[in-house]
């Protein structure tokens, strides 16, 4: 079970500096709370005192926070590195948790397959939707090398068959459709049509053709695009959309032409999300790749437990929880 590491990660780089803690800000609620949260807090409470932590894939350190609080509550005194291969930033992105995100040692542009930590150096290994997204072979052995004897590891990943997926997987549909219907094409046309006229003569573009027949235009694809939105349980990309062009023409007198550089501002961050939905399909896990896993996780001498599905309170399924751990030295 091979995945080629994405070297580009702009669209992770852009997503964590708005500052969301999660990686599921607007496709799933619930990722880091509920049950998941007591399988961390359950892990990390179990850790000795002093326990040197890494947190792969962190993102905005969401589990290296809950390793951080833990630690405080109980004073074990971790030491909490967390890295990620985009560009991070958390005490400056997020904020809240400031206390908590300053007492973690974060590492950007740190990929989880050359993490640059000393041999034997790590206590307890964590990630949440983070291992499935590496290349796993090189990221296993990186592992093998930092963890000192008796060092755990868990890890949460995505499942092929949970809520989020099939979340997912709907809203790169919607994405797909939004992409082909040519709204954003639509509303660059009639702003920059509107950006041409001085203010004071706006009221003669109701006698252009051309204006008029790319009003027009607009008007049918945001009607259809509404009209996907009020069927579909998952919107979020619609309305995002809706809202974003909306933005726009309502600031179009005050911006003249700048307003088309916002407009493509809105239309990259639409791509990044599907970026970034597009990741997170490629990297659930299906059984046999959970059986691939394990088997190279046993290459490297790792002791592991069978895969077990997690579900959320609502009893919708949400992951994949690996434990594995090196034996203690005789």
């Amino acid at each position: 079970m091979t995945k080629a590491s994405d070297k580009d990660t702009s669209h992770w780089d852009d997503y964590w500096r708005h500052g969301f803690l999660t990686s599921c800000a607007d496709t799933f609620d619930g990722n880091y709370q509920g049950k998941l949260r007591q399988v961390w807090e359950e892990f990390f409470r179990s850790a000795k005192g002093n326990a040197t932590i890494l947190d792969i894939g962190t993102g905005n350190g969401a589990i290296a926070l809950i390793a951080s609080r833990i630690s405080s509550e109980l004073q074990r005194g971790f030491l909490v590195h967390a890295i990620d291969q985009a560009e991070i930033d958390p005490p400056a992105m997020v904020k809240a948790n400031a206390d908590g995100l300053a007492a973690i040692r974060f590492h950007a542009k740190t990929p989880a397959e050359a993490c640059g930590l000393p041999d034997n150096s790590v206590d307890m290994v964590s990630g949440q939707y983070a291992l499935e997204y590496t290349p796993l072979a090189e990221t296993i052995a990186e592992l093998a090398r930092v963890c000192a004897p008796g060092a755990r590891l868990l890890f949460v990943m995505h499942h092929a068959g949970s809520v989020v997926l099939e979340t997912a997987a709907e809203e790169l549909r919607l994405g797909e459709l939004l992409e082909n219907s040519g709204f954003f094409d639509h509303a660059a046309d009639l702003l920059r049509r509107m950006s041409k006229v001085p203010a004071a003569q706006a009221h003669l573009l109701s006698k252009d053709p051309a204006t008029e027949e790319s009003r027009e235009q607009l008007n049918r694809s945001a009607s259809e695009l509404s009209s996907l939105a009020s069927q579909t349980p998952h919107p979020q990309i619609l309305q995002n959309a809706l809202k974003s062009v909306s933005d726009c023409f309502r600031q179009q007198r005050a911006l003249g032409p700048e307003v088309l550089p916002l407009l493509a501002q809105y239309r990259r961050q639409l791509e990044a999300n599907l970026a970034r939905l597009h990741d997170l399909q490629n990297a659930a896990v299906s059984e046999r790749q959970g059986k691939e896993l394990i088997a190279l996780f046993k290459t490297q001498g790792f002791l592991t437990e069978p895969l077990v599905d997690i579900y959320h309170e609502q009893e919708l399924l949400a992951g994949r929880i690996l434990r594995a751990s090196l034996p203690a030295s005789a």
